[in-house]
C-alpha cells in the first residue's frame, strides 16, 4: 500500500479557511505546530499573520522556515539564479488549478487556488526558481501541439503536464521517440527527485512503465489526481436513523468508521442495506422514484454516458486487465476471480435489490445532485463531486472507501480517473537540475500545503473541526488507491476496456466474454505504441 499522510502534519499545515471580502482575499497563515500533548493528539495550531492579496491576486511571499518543512538534504542550499520552468498543462481550468491561480466564472479565487500560489512561492524562495505556467491546451490538442514544438527550435518547456486519457502514449509514439526523459535514466547529479516518496504515486509510475521506460508521474502535485480518486458517499442522517438496526445486522457495535475497519463495508452489505433503508414516500411501491427514500443511487444499465458509477464499482473491487511480462512491458491478464466477485454483486445489485436508484432516463440530473436531494443512503463517485455539489448540501455525509465486492476481497482499493494529469520532462529542457529539483519541492510541498486545504474542502471543515475519523479515514482510503495499465490507456484501444464494462454494468456476461476480449485486446496492446 502507499505510505499515507500523517494525521498530525496535516493537522499541524491545515491553512486555516479562505476569507474573502469585497476589498480582497486574505491569504491564510502559514500554520505550524506548537508542543502540545493535548487527549486529541493533534498539536494546537498557531499561525504568524497573513499577508493580503490585493486585486492582483499575487501573494507576497514572506520568509519561511524551511526546516518546518522536512526539505529533503538534496534540495537543501540549492539556488537556480532565477532559472525560468516554463510548463504546459493539458486540461481546463481544472488541470491548470495544480500550477496556477485558478480564476473562477465570478473572478473569485478560493483557499484551494491561495494555497497552490503560497506553494509555488516557497518553491521559489527555496530553488531560486521561477514557476511559470506557459501554455494550457485543451485535452485532445496536446499530442499534435508537441509534435510541432519538437519539430521547432523552441524551448519554453521544461515540465509537460499531460491528460491520462489522451496524452500518455505520446511519449511512446514513434513521431516523439527520444523526446522526453525517462525519469529512471537521469544522471545522478541532475536527479533532484525521490520517486519513493509518499507524495509521488510510486504504484502508478511503475505500472506506466513499458519496456522498462517511465517517462510519467503524478502524486499531489496533480490535484486531478486527488480530486479524481474514487470514494464512497453515505448520508449521515439516513445511517444515523438505521445506526442500530445496521449494527445488528453486521455485529459491529461501534461507529460506521469501525464497520470499516472490520472489513465489513461491502457490497453484500449494499444489498442488505438497500432493503433495510427502504421507504415508499408517495404510495407506490412497484416502482423507486425521487420521492422514496432507497439505498443505493446509480445510472441506468442503458446510459450512454461516461458512467462513473461502474468505473468506481470496479475499482472498489479491484478488477485488473493486465500485468507487466518478463519484458517489462504490459499484457492482457484478467483477475479472473475479482471479475467474477463484481459481475456477481452488481447484477444482483442492479436486477435483484429493490431499493436501487437509477434516474438517468427519468430526468437528467447528474448523480450527484440527486444524492444532494437528501434521500439516498449510498452512492460512489469522484472526491471532486464533493466539491462541485455537496458544498451546501443540508444533510452531512460521510466519505467512506469504494465497497469490497465482499468479505473474502482483503483490502479495500480504489483508483483515480482518465482525467488526471501525469507530468513529464521533455528533452528540450536547458536545466535538467533545476527541473527535477522543482517538481520535487512542489510534490513535497504540495502534499504538505495544499492537500489538507482540498481535503477540507471535500470533507466540509474536517481538518479545520479537527475531526480525527474523517481525517483517518481519507488517508484510509488514498492508500488502497491502484493502477491497471489497461485501464489507463484504454483510450487507445478500439473497444476499451472502461467502456466495455460501463456498458455492460450488471450483466453476468462480462466473465464469459472475457476470453475474446481478452485476445482482442492483447492484439491491440501490442501494437498500441507503434500506432500512435
Amino acid at each position: 500500500m502507499k505510505k499515507v499522510i500523517s494525521i498530525l502534519l496535516l493537522s499541524a499545515l491545515m491553512l486555516i479557511m479562505l476569507v474573502s471580502c469585497n476589498q480582497g482575499v486574505v491569504v491564510p497563515a502559514i500554520v505550524t505546530p506548537e508542543q502540545s500533548t493535548e487527549d486529541t493528539g493533534v498539536p494546537t495550531l498557531t499561525s504568524t499573520p497573513a499577508p493580503t492579496l490585493t486585486q492582483t491576486l499575487m501573494p507576497t511571499p514572506t520568509s519561511v522556515n524551511f526546516d518546518e518543512f522536512n526539505i529533503p538534504e538534496k534540495l537543501k542550499g540549492l539556488d537556480f539564479n532565477g532559472e525560468e520552468i516554463g510548463i504546459i498543462m493539458s486540461g481546463s481550468d481544472v488541470a491548470c488549478r495544480s500550477i496556477s491561480m485558478c480564476l473562477h466564472g465570478d473572478g473569485s479565487v478560493n483557499a484551494v487556488d491561495v494555497a497552490v500560489m503560497m506553494r509555488n512561492n516557497m518553491v521559489e524562495q527555496l530553488l531560486g526558481v521561477e514557476i511559470v505556467l506557459k501554455e494550457t491546451v485543451m485535452a485532445q490538442g496536446m499530442v499534435s501541439h508537441l509534435r510541432e514544438y519538437f519539430a521547432s527550435p523552441d524551448t519554453s518547456y521544461d515540465i509537460v503536464g499531460a491528460y491520462q486519457y489522451f496524452d500518455l502514449g505520446l511519449a511512446y509514439a514513434e513521431s516523439m521517440s527520444g523526446a522526453f526523459y525517462d525519469y529512471g535514466e537521469i544522471e545522478e547529479d541532475k536527479m533532484n527527485m525521490d520517486l519513493k516518496a509518499e507524495y509521488w504515486d510510486s504504484e502508478c509510475y511503475e505500472a506506466l512503465g513499458y519496456g522498462g521506460d517511465r517517462y510519467w508521474i503524478t502524486g499531489d502535485l496533480s490535484l486531478t489526481w486527488l480530486s479524481t480518486m474514487y470514494v464512497s458517499y453515505v448520508n449521515a442522517e439516513i445511517w444515523t436513523e438505521y445506526e442500530e438496526k445496521i449494527k445488528n445486522l453486521t455485529g459491529c457495535d461501534g461507529s460506521i468508521y469501525d464497520l470499516v475497519y472490520d472489513g465489513k463495508w461491502t457490497l453484500d452489505l449494499w444489498l442488505e442495506l438497500n432493503e433495510l433503508v427502504h421507504k415508499s414516500n408517495d404510495g407506490n411501491e412497484a416502482m423507486v422514484t425521487f420521492e422514496d427514500q432507497h439505498g443505493f443511487l446509480g445510472y441506468d444499465t442503458d446510459a450512454n454516458i461516461n458512467n462513473i458509477i461502474v468505473d468506481a464499482l470496479v475499482s472498489g473491487c479491484h478488477v485488473t486487465f493486465s500485468e507487466m511480462n518478463e519484458e517489462g512491458s504490459p499484457s492482457i491478464k484478467y483477475d479472473t476471480s475479482a471479475l467474477e466477485y463484481y459481475s456477481d454483486k452488481t447484477n444482483k445489485l442492479y436486477e435483484s435489490s429493490k431499493s436501487c436508484l437509477f434516474p438517468f432516463k427519468h430526468k437528467d440530473m447528474d448523480i450527484m445532485e440527486v444524492f444532494k436531494m437528501g434521500n439516498s443512503l449510498m452512492t460512489v463517485n469522484t472526491l471532486n463531486a464533493a466539491e462541485k455539489y455537496l458544498g451546501d448540501m443540508k444533510d452531512s455525509y460521510y466519505v467512506l472507501p469504494l465497497p469490497k465486492a465482499n468479505s473474502d476481497q482483503g483490502e479495500y482499493s480504489t483508483s483515480v480517473g482518465d482525467s488526471t494529469n501525469h507530468f513529464g520532462i521533455p528533452k528540450k529542457c536547458q536545466n535538467l537540475g533545476a527541473v527535477t529539483a522543482t517538481l520535487e519541492a512542489l510534490g513535497l510541498l504540495s502534499y504538505q500545503i495544499v492537500t489538507p486545504v482540498y481535503y477540507n474542502i471535500v470533507l466540509k471543515g474536517a481538518f479545520e473541526k479537527q475531526d480525527i475519523d474523517a481525517i483517518k479515514m481519507i488517508e484510509y482510503i488514498r492508500g488502497g488507491i491502484y493502477t491497471d495499465f489497461v485501464r489507463v490507456f484504454t483510450g487507445y484501444l478500439t473497444d476499451d476496456v472502461n467502456w466495455y464494462m460501463r456498458r455492460n454494468i450488471g450483466n453476468k456476461t462480462i466473465v464469459s466474454e472475457a476470453p475474446v476480449k481478452e485476445q482482442t485486446w492483447g492484439r491491440q496492446l501490442r501494437f498500441i505504441f507503434t500506432e500512435l
